[in-house]
């Protein structure tokens, strides 16, 4: 779609009268050229919402895995539950983190708060020692779950925020506990 409008673009710019439009912040912009900028705002919040739900998927995928080795004894081996679902060599050890605080979320089944998730990793044997504040780190791995659509805060009852697991679409609405 975007690349359907540059081309576009490059057709048009070869005319000699270019019409132009009043761009947001006044200045004057051609009218292709906001038609390339609103098709690839477009499909920038199409693609946005496709890894949102992706993103949940993958988590009940997980969640229903973790739930079959429990109830089948199956060793933690046979089923590989931390493969990065990020591009590569987008950060090795912070996809690590994060792999590990989804993976503590999952099999908790229960809202977490930040320093339980990071004890649940110090006792998986995850060094967060390189962490000025790793509770910090953590709080910042979950918001950006919650961003991604794979957990989400809860209230509980002393006001206290912990974060839970998000399985499927119907857990959508806030929650308090």
């Amino acid at each position: 779609m975007v690349s359907r409008a540059l081309h576009e673009l490059n057709e048009s710019s070869n005319d000699l009268s270019i019409s132009t439009v009043e761009g947001s912040d006044g200045s004057q912009i051609s009218r292709h050229a906001a038609e390339v900028v609103r098709a690839a705002q477009l499909e920038l919040d199409a693609l946005i919402r496709r890894r949102s739900e992706i993103m949940k998927r993958i988590g009940a995928v997980k969640q229903t895995l973790v739930g079959l080795t429990s109830i089948f004894d199956c060793s933690a081996q046979m089923i590989n539950l931390t493969g990065s679902v990020f591009a590569e060599g987008s950060g090795p050890h912070l996809t690590g983190l994060t792999n590990a605080c989804r993976m503590a979320l999952l099999q908790a089944g229960t809202p977490l708060r930040p320093h339980q998730v990071r004890d649940r990793l110090r006792f998986q044997g995850l060094s967060l020692e390189n962490h000025r504040d790793p509770v910090a780190t953590v709080t910042t791995v979950l918001r950006r779950l919650g961003q991604y659509g794979e957990a989400r805060p809860v209230i509980q009852a002393d006001g206290k925020r912990a974060w839970e697991w998000i399985a499927s679409e119907e857990h959508q609405a806030p929650k308090q506990s």
